[in-house]
């Protein structure tokens, strides 16, 4: 497989740290003198947008963060990093050797530099993002995002990648994209964009991976908010559009190290009757962070995301919905589950919002916990605003612990306590995953979710 990348660049670039609170201060205007001097007008326009809207970190006072502290985040002098070419082909290689490229099409991004292979359809166009020249290419028509780190993400990406399909496009296979780093034994920050549009009755399955090489045992995340040492931050942004009449299937999964905090922002715009199907799996990380935006802006519009989020030891993992209903007869389902065992800490936080235009609308969210031990906590928000009648609106929640009926009945044919467990928490989890069974390699994905939850019997096959 060839391999296409930009110019060998220097693995990191640092700043001096001064007081950890300066440090991202300093990494910021290094950057934006970076982006004067080499990039294109739109891109500098973006970036001093940013600048003006990034007022730092967001703290636990704020609604949307009071379960997860970043204040270790906030005063660690991370450095921009960099990958050169030897390591992105490393990378790529070790992926390989896990997950074959058999019954798909693959795109690399390797920290935050565009690598891919060759043999992608007719009518699917890609480059990186800072290639382009003009600003409505490269930025989706809604208003950028409130959150702070894809702010911050708009501030500190590099080259960023630019997928596009046709109108009419039926894309056979998945294409795949793979965001690869490696765990580093300093403090690094990725910063990885990704842009997807979908013409007019256009037909695509895509994979997202956010997969890192690496372990280290000594960092984790603190369930109660201690402040640990993170050797790594991945803080990745995907935006798509989803055109007329268009269909995209979606599936996302992190894959993070220890050590490694991840936060991952995907803010999808529909137009009408399009539909967008999305899973995510998110198996903890020191701490991970999910959050999704959906803006149903055409009449009929649909959109169903399901998720899995499972945490284990002093992990935690957090994901956060928003859905806006702009245009009437629009519908949406959110449909998450959660697991937390030993110490750790999950969070669903589900807003769907009406707006006064929407009548008609269907909209419902569901979030299923499962609690392991008496350390593990769960939080969990469903809610609805609504601004308008004529309106079918739900939501719901669960907390509990496993049956100990089922667990009886289980012992009684002669299953041990521990398996018995693990089985009845693989079934518990396999509901969001069914909506992605059409991946390539759907097998192994079950198979070592299955094993991060314990279970390793035929089931998970």
């Amino acid at each position: 497989m060839s391999l296409g990348l930009s110019a060998s660049e220097p693995r990191s670039r640092s700043v001096d740290s001064g007081a950890p609170g300066r440090a991202w201060e300093q990494l910021i205007e290094a950057r934006l003198r970076d982006s004067q001097a080499q990039e294109a007008a739109w891109a500098q326009a973006l970036r001093q947008e940013a600048r003006s809207e990034w007022k730092g970190w967001p703290s636990r006072k704020q609604e949307g963060w009071r379960f997860l502290s970043v204040r270790t985040l906030a005063e660690t002098a991370f450095a921009e990093a960099r990958v050169d070419e030897a390591e992105a082909q490393a990378l790529v290689q070790a992926f390989e050797s896990s997950f074959p490229g058999e019954g798909e099409y693959r795109i690399y991004l390797v920290g935050d530099r565009l690598c891919f292979g060759e043999g992608l359809p007719e009518g699917v166009a890609l480059c990186a993002l800072s290639s382009l020249t003009q600003r409505d290419e490269a930025e989706p028509t809604f208003s950028s995002p409130s959150d702070s780190l894809a702010r911050l993400n708009t501030l500190l990406f590099r080259e960023g990648l630019s997928l596009q399909v046709e109108a009419g496009r039926e894309v056979a296979l998945p294409i795949h994209l793979v965001q690869l780093a490696a765990l580093s034994a300093k403090p690094l920050v990725f910063s990885p964009r990704v842009r997807l549009r979908l013409g007019r009755g256009t037909k695509l399955r895509f994979i997202e991976t956010h997969w890192t090489l690496g372990a280290n045992d000594e960092n984790a995340d603190s369930a109660t908010g201690t402040r640990l040492s993170l050797t790594q931050l991945r803080n990745g942004v995907t935006q798509i559009e989803v055109g007329e009449n268009a269909c995209l299937e979606h599936f996302a999964q992190v894959r993070a190290a220890e050590g490694e905090g991840v936060f991952i922002s995907t803010q999808v715009e529909q137009a009408g009757q399009s539909l967008y199907r999305a899973a995510h799996l998110v198996l903890g990380a020191a701490p991970a962070r999910l959050d999704v935006q959906v803006r149903l802006r055409g009449e009929e519009a649909e959109c169903e995301v399901a998720g899995l989020c499972a945490a284990k030891g002093q992990r935690s993992s957090h994901a956060h919905l928003y859905v806006e209903h702009i245009a009437p007869r629009c519908r949406s389902a959110l449909r998450f589950r959660g697991i937390a065992s030993e110490r750790a800490t999950c969070t669903f936080d589900g807003i769907t919002r009406v707006w006064p235009a929407a009548s008609k609308s269907e909209a419902s969210q569901e979030s299923h916990n499962l609690l392991l031990s008496e350390q593990a906590t769960i939080h969990s928000k469903p809610h609805l605003e609504i601004e308008t009648d004529e309106v079918s609106c739900s939501h719901g929640s669960t907390v509990g612990s496993l049956d100990e009926e089922q667990l009886f009945y289980l012992a009684s044919r002669g299953i041990e306590a521990d398996r018995a467990r693990a089985i009845l928490t693989w079934a518990f989890a396999q509901a969001p995953l069914s909506s992605a069974s059409w991946l390539p390699f759907f097998p192994k994905i079950a198979q070592e979710a299955a094993s991060f939850l314990g279970h390793e019997g035929e089931e998970s096959a």
